[in-house]
């Protein structure tokens, strides 16, 4: 239980921790991302 209880403590700090990779001390650029993701189709109605 102990170990079970010491994994999911990990996720959600690695979560958190990660949950605005283009902010803070460690940080990427969205520029990768922008190379490879097409444009957002127009919104359909």
């Amino acid at each position: 239980m102990g170990l079970f209880a010491t994994g999911v403590a990990t996720s959600v700090l690695l979560i958190a921790a990660h949950d605005r990779p283009f902010t803070g001390q460690i940080s990427i650029s969205p520029e990768p991302l922008r190379q490879i993701m097409p444009e957002a189709p127009a919104a359909r109605n």
